[in-house]
């Protein structure tokens, strides 16, 4: 017999508008998820729904692109802000590769802001010429203006 295993998901909102029991429960499934699968649902991030499907579509387009176009991003900025091909990570002491294949988006601070020369630069699929603005600074900015902060 199999056992089913299912994602934790938080919502923001037991943290922005909840007591502290909320935020204790939230914390506490926020840290049983990373351990436990390493990744989480997040619900209540304000983020609307149709820029989350566009940019699930454009990443979609770029995971159907060839195996060779998809390499030509590979191993460039040290492997950490582009493409990883299937089955090259590996799981902390695992002999076994990961079955998975991903692109890492990272930080992007603004130009001057004292810890820009901190982080590599992002590297994107010239194929899918959409993708920075919206991976990049979309979530991000609609998120700051629903809250009041000015970029």
């Amino acid at each position: 017999m199999s056992q089913t295993q299912t994602i934790p998901t938080i919502d923001l909102t037991d943290y922005t508008a909840g007591g502290s029991l909320s935020h204790s429960r939230l914390v506490q499934t926020l840290g049983e998820g990373l351990v436990e699968f390493g990744f989480l649902n997040v619900e209540g991030h304000g983020v609307d729904s149709g820029l989350v499907r566009s940019t699930y579509e454009l990443w979609r387009r770029f995971f159907a692109l060839p195996e060779e176009t998809k390499r030509k991003y590979a191993g460039v900025a040290g492997g950490t802000v582009a493409y990883t091909p299937f089955r090259v990570e590996h799981a902390k002491d695992s002999p076994e590769p990961d079955l998975k294949e991903f692109w890492h988006v990272g930080q992007e601070p603004p130009p001057g802001h004292p810890l820009a020369s901190a982080y590599p630069v992002n590297v994107w699929p010239l194929e899918i010429s959409e993708l920075p603005p919206i991976t990049a600074g979309a979530f991000l900015d609609q998120r700051l203006r629903e809250i009041g902060v000015k970029a």
